[in-house]
């Protein structure tokens, strides 16, 4: 084992171990085993149907798999529901724009965080903390109070990806989070992620833009037609190494 290896072990997070989810006669991944460690931001990568998606759906816990088994931060999951997996310190920011449109953007970047009967926190509390996510994001003069099915679609992009940080989790899964952002939004969640990062998140992305995985990889684990092709870390791999295992 090397240092990294070493390293990594000791800062596992999330395990995957044999992981293998059929539906029906189709089978989705098989015997996948992956680790995602703390400080790190690790990119799934792989052409249409390599299995990231089905992968990401169990780490939030949309899918239940077949075989295999998870664990997060020592602990064996046995329950796979989104609430488990938010339980267990996993925050998802989805592929899709899931807004509840006449609610405010404000209420949106907290969608989910209070009960029906009481709030978790006060009023002014949440304002705080969505401006500021907001800032960070590099959208600070948003007005957090217009209906968010009104704004344009970078603005709802931004909100879900706020939903995700705002409630610092140790494990971040985002699904092509940048699919609806311009440059600038782009290098501003940048800088989020490895701030993240840096504040010992465990960072997982899936992208299919490879100037991101460049940019952003600590480290790429490429996925091909349900398979685990190989794991390489940053210094390893450039853009030729990446396109080739996709497609072996």
């Amino acid at each position: 084992m090397t240092d990294v290896q070493r390293s990594l072990a000791a800062d596992t997070m999330i395990e995957i171990q044999r992981l293998r989810r059929e539906y029906g006669s189709t089978v989705a991944v098989d015997d996948v085993t992956v680790s995602f460690a703390r400080g790190r931001i690790i990119t799934l990568l792989g052409e249409n149907g390599s299995g990231k998606s089905t992968v990401i759906k169990t780490i939030s816990g949309i899918v239940e798999p077949t075989s295999g088994t998870v664990s997060i931060d020592g602990e064996k999951i046995t329950r796979f529901t989104p609430n488990s997996m938010r339980n267990h310190g996993v925050s998802v920011c989805h592929q899709e724009l899931l807004v509840a449109p006449n609610r405010s953007i404000d209420d949106n970047v907290h969608l989910g965080r209070h009960s029906l009967w009481r709030r978790s926190f006060s009023r002014a509390e949440q304002r705080a903390q969505t401006t500021a996510v907001l800032a960070e994001l590099g959208a600070p003069d948003l007005d957090i109070t217009a209906p968010v099915g009104l704004q344009p679609i970078v603005v709802q992009q931004l909100v879900v990806i706020a939903r995700s940080l705002v409630v610092e989790a140790p494990v971040l899964v985002l699904d092509e989070p940048t699919a609806a952002l311009g440059h600038a939004e782009r290098q501003a969640l940048f800088g989020v992620l490895r701030g993240r990062r840096d504040r010992g998140v465990a960072v997982i992305l899936v992208s299919h833009r490879m100037d991101e995985v460049l940019q952003l990889s600590d480290e790429v684990v490429v996925l091909a037609n349900g398979h685990l092709v190989g794991i390489v870390q940053r210094g390893d791999f450039d853009e030729q190494r990446l396109l080739e295992m996709m497609v072996a």
